[in-house]
């Protein structure tokens, strides 16, 4: 399911000529996976979609995508609705 994920969005980048890159993550934290894999790599941006369960700064955003906002971290996110 990740993988076809990934697949998916390197797909859409191509179409719109952004080069894409994904990776499965294994962390007991997600934000804290994220953030080290986004060291690792050396990305420019990290986006992550949001099923908007709760509101921060007047956005609707989930526990992670909230926590990932906040922390210390390499470089900036983009926060975008999954719908």
């Amino acid at each position: 399911m990740g993988e076809e994920a990934i697949a998916r969005v390197r797909e859409m980048g191509k179409e719109k000529g952004v080069k894409v890159s994904g990776k499965l993550i294994g962390s007991s934290s997600a934000v804290q996976g994220i953030i080290e894999a986004a060291k690792e790599e050396k990305v420019d941006l990290i986006v992550v979609g949001s099923h908007g369960r709760t509101h921060f700064l007047d956005v609707p955003v989930g526990n992670v995508t909230r926590k990932l906002v906040s922390a210390r971290k390499p470089c900036p996110v983009m926060v975008v609705p999954v719908s």
